[in-house]
């Protein structure tokens, strides 16, 4: 049987999976009806703020990482993993910064309680199957058109290839602890909410909003093959928000997910 087919068949039970979870998931969401509410942006002033918070954030993270490599060299992994962290460091404070100034009355909801919990685990259960399946199925659609698997991301060939030791240590916190905080707070916490403003008066607002942020969010990782899964993870991200209230519960599902991506790298190197 040719691996492509294998891959395949790997993804249509894990889709199979991940359709069951959803079920439940939707159960578990109508008996506990939560959301959050849109952010109403104020224009120019709210948008000229955010955009000049992302450029200081961008900038800063550069000039943080040209320091590093100056220091380091470009070959030591502390000089993109450090940077990195300072990065999603950055990230977070242009968040804060931006609800403390801004016009717009909103709060991103570090509520942390039972429900926060249940929901991350409801949903990293979906997760973690879709997101795989999905990665599978781009997989064998590639090698069934060029006889070759898609390149790996530059990031999972930098952790697979350094020894144990500091660098691992600093990536390992970067991608499990460091980014789910970050990355939730400005694309879930921020960008999704401020879609839902722009779409509140459509049916369909919410879901637009969550398949935007999660577009934006599989961008921002620079890899065309991981653009589907990533993008469907980012609505799954979401969803989660969105039913449990609190960013706590797609901060849980995204560094658990890092966290399983992480041991599979290490168990396979």
């Amino acid at each position: 049987m040719p691996s492509w087919v294998s891959s395949a068949a790997v993804a249509a039970v894990l889709l199979a999976v991940a359709a069951g979870l959803f079920r439940a998931a939707a159960v578990c969401a109508r008996r506990n009806p939560s959301g959050v509410s849109a952010i109403p942006m104020r224009w120019p002033a709210d948008f000229l703020l955010l955009a000049f918070l992302a450029a200081s954030a961008a900038f800063a993270g550069m000039s943080v990482s040209g320091a590093f490599v100056g220091k380091l060299g470009a070959e030591n992994p502390l000089s993109v993993f450090l940077p990195t962290i300072a990065m999603q460091v950055f990230t977070v404070a242009a968040v804060l910064i931006f609800q403390k100034l801004s016009d717009a009355d909103f709060s991103i909801g570090f509520g942390f309680s039972r429900g926060a919990l249940r929901s991350a685990g409801v949903f990293f259960a979906c997760a973690a199957p879709a997101v795989l399946a999905a990665n599978a199925l781009v997989a064998s659609a590639y090698f069934a058109v060029s006889g070759e698997y898609p390149p790996k991301q530059e990031i999972v060939d930098i952790f697979s290839s350094m020894p144990e030791g500091l660098g691992a240590v600093a990536a390992a916190v970067s991608i499990a602890v460091f980014a789910p905080v970050a990355e939730e707070m400005f694309f879930r916490g921020l960008l999704y909410r401020i879609f839902k403003g722009f779409f509140s008066p459509f049916r369909c607002g919410a879901f637009v909003s969550a398949v935007l942020s999660g577009a934006f969010f599989a961008m921002i990782h620079a890899d065309a093959f991981v653009f589907l899964p990533l993008a469907l993870m980012g609505v799954l991200l979401c969803m989660s928000y969105e039913k449990s209230g609190s960013i706590i519960s797609p901060i849980l599902v995204h560094a658990l997910f890092n966290a399983l991506n992480l041991g599979i790298i290490w168990i396979v190197k």
